[in-house]
C-alpha cells in the first residue's frame, strides 16, 4: 500500500502569500523506518529523550515559535533542519517522492467573498495535486493508496474535491491507476506522524523559495541548500524537469 501524506504552508485566504500544498508518497514498508529515523535525528540533534515533544514544523523552526522558542537555540534549530534535509537527500531518494502545488493569489485577492475564495483555491489546488499523485501511483505501479491529510478547518472542502476528482474529475479520473485510491482522505494530527511533518517542512521551504524570501535570521538558514537536498525526491519528467511535474504553480 502507498501512504500519501499531505500538508500545507500558507492558507487559502486573501492574504498576500502563496498557498502551498505538498504530498509525500511512500510505500507502507518504509513507514516505520522513516518515523524512527526522524525521531532519532530529533533526539540526537536537540539533546532530548522524548523526541515527540518537538514537531518538525517549518514555521516554528524557522521563525522561532512554540517549543523551539522556549527550549532550543538558533544553532540547534539550524542543525535540525540541516540533519533532516540531509536525511531526505540521502535516505529517502529511493523511498519517497513528493509533489507540490502552489497557488499564487493574484486574482483571488480581488474577490470580495472570503468563503468563495477559499473554496476556489482548495478546489484548484487539490485537483492538480490529485492528478500528480495519480501519476506517481501509475509510475510506481498499482497498489491501494491511502491519503492522510493534516486535520484543519478545510477538511470538508478537501473531501468534496478529492472524491469528485477521483471519481469523475477531468484530470485524475482519466489516469487508470486512480481507481486504486481509497476515495476518502484520512484526517490526522500532524503531531503524530513524522512523514506528515516532512511534508510540512518541504511545503514551507519551497513556499519561501517561490516567494523569494530566502533570507531568514540574516542568512543564518540556507534555504537554497535545503531545497537542493529536498529536490532529490521531487517528481521529475523523464528529462529531469521539475516544473509542471513535481511542482505545479497556478497563477489565480
Amino acid at each position: 500500500m502507498y501512504l500519501v501524506f499531505i500538508d500545507e504552508s500558507g492558507k487559502p485566504d486573501k492574504k498576500d502569500d502563496p498557498y502551498v500544498v505538498c504530498a509525500l508518497m511512500i510505500h507502507d514498508s518504509s513507514f516505520i523506518f522513516i518515523e524512527d529515523q526522524v525521531d532519532h535525528i530529533v533526539s540526537a540533534t536537540l539533546g532530548i529523550d522524548r523526541p515527540r515533544i518537538a514537531e518538525i514544523h517549518g514555521r516554528d523552526i524557522f521563525q522561532n515559535k512554540g517549543i523551539y522558542k522556549r527550549m532550543f537555540t538558533i544553532k540547534q534549530r539550524r542543525a535540525l533542519v540541516e540533519n533532516i534535509t540531509r536525511f531526505i537527500e540521502n535516505e529517502l531518494v529511493n523511498r519517497a517522492q513528493a509533489v507540490l502545488v502552489v497557488f499564487d493569489k493574484n486574482r483571488v485577492l480581488k474577490m470580495h467573498n472570503d468563503e468563495n475564495a477559499r473554496k476556489y483555491m482548495v478546489n484548484i489546488v487539490y485537483k492538480l495535486l490529485m492528478e500528480r499523485i495519480a501519476w506517481m501511483v501509475y509510475e510506481w505501479g498499482p497498489q491501494p493508496t491511502l491519503l492522510l491529510s493534516d486535520q484543519s478547518e478545510l477538511d470538508a472542502d478537501i473531501i468534496d474535491t478529492v472524491r469528485h476528482e477521483i471519481r469523475e474529475g477531468m484530470y485524475t479520473s482519466n489516469i487508470v491507476d486512480s481507481k486504486y485510491f481509497i476515495k476518502t482522505p484520512l484526517f490526522v494530527d500532524s503531531k503524530e506522524y513524522r512523514c506528515l511533518q516532512l511534508a510540512d517542512l518541504i511545503a514551507y521551504i519551497y513556499g519561501r523559495i517561490h516567494k523569494g524570501k530566502t533570507s531568514i535570521a540574516h542568512g543564518f538558514f540556507d534555504l537554497e541548500s535545503y531545497f537542493r537536498r529536498i529536490s532529490t525526491i521531487i517528481r521529475k519528467s523523464p528529462d529531469g524537469r521539475i516544473d509542471g511535474y513535481g511542482i505545479k504553480v497556478w497563477r489565480g
